[in-house]
């Protein structure tokens, strides 16, 4: 990855002059790409299962604990935000695991107003969390709302 991010910035030293603030656009990008990497690797189910046993094992170390209930609270303040329908679409899919066809049938809504709904409050959520969370909670509360759009 840290490859990949050198390569963006080699592609762009062109604009490297106008840059007032180097690192903030170095970190942005780095961020944007370690984001994106999860996120793709995320829809392939071994890296899913991998991801989920590395936390299954590390959660019994207090720092891993503390880290997860924060994370957790961080995610339920950026749910309290939501708005009413967006927020009920969210905690069915997260909360109770419920499939996008399952809420449609629930709330009497199609199908692709679900998705909409939930892609919204994903992006509003991250935004949130990108906004009040930093370095490894944000890594992990990404993780949190992402992990579960695989089974989609």
């Amino acid at each position: 990855m840290v490859q990949d991010v050198f390569l963006k910035v080699w592609q762009k030293r062109d604009q490297l002059p106008g840059i007032e603030k180097f690192e903030g656009w170095l970190f942005t990008i780095a961020r944007n790409h370690i984001l994106n990497t999860l996120r793709n690797k995320s829809a392939e189910q071994s890296f899913s299962e991998d991801l989920l046993q590395y936390f299954k094992e590390t959660t019994n170390l207090p720092e891993q604990q503390l880290l997860l209930k924060e994370s957790e609270q961080l995610i339920s303040r950026a749910a309290a935000q939501l708005p009413e329908q967006q927020k009920k679409v969210f905690l069915l899919s997260r909360g109770q695991g419920m499939s996008h066809e399952e809420i449609a049938r629930e709330l009497g809504l199609s199908k692709l107003t679900i998705k909409t709904h939930m892609h919204m409050a994903l992006k509003s959520m991250r935004l949130y969390i990108e906004k009040h969370g930093g370095g490894a909670l944000l890594v992990l509360c990404i993780l949190n709302l992402y992990l579960p759009v695989a089974n989609q």
